[in-house]
């Protein structure tokens, strides 16, 4: 199975095959195996890729950390769960959005709690001057 995640990062950064493979120290053809055939590099290619993309490790293979370390990266994502957006206080918000820095993305069903806020647009000029790319879909 072909690996889509490491074939969009690389493309989104511009990064030819002949560049990665240059870059961890293989040949090309080891990296379009990576890409079309799906097989994992050893840790330390998959780590000097990840860096290099600026992507994480676990993200461009979900399936290169054993089980139980796994499970462990699955449980720390999760931090807190909020039953209904309501309940999820809105500084919450513009720290997470404040601490972007490549791109602000929000999809949502009329999103009036952002509006609200009136720290928001300001957040998001701040963001914006300083090159975050900011993507909001307002479903109505």
């Amino acid at each position: 199975m072909a690996n889509e995640r490491l074939r969009s990062a690389m493309l989104t950064q511009g990064i030819t095959v002949d560049a990665m493979a240059t870059h961890v120290g293989v040949d090309p053809k080891t990296v379009e195996r990576w890409i079309t055939q799906g097989r994992a590099p050893y840790r330390r290619h998959r780590l000097a890729i990840a860096a290099f993309l600026q992507e994480d490790e676990t993200y461009l293979w979900p399936n290169g950390l054993p089980d139980n370390q796994r499970q462990d990266a699955a449980d720390a994502e999760v931090l807190k769960v909020y039953p209904h957006r309501s309940y999820v206080p809105p500084e919450l918000w513009l720290q997470l959005f404040g601490r972007a820095e490549r791109e602000i993305g929000v999809l949502v069903h009329a999103g009036v709690f952002l509006a609200e806020n009136p720290r928001w647009p300001q957040l998001l000029r701040q963001k914006a001057s300083s090159g975050v790319r900011a993507r909001i879909l307002l479903v109505l």
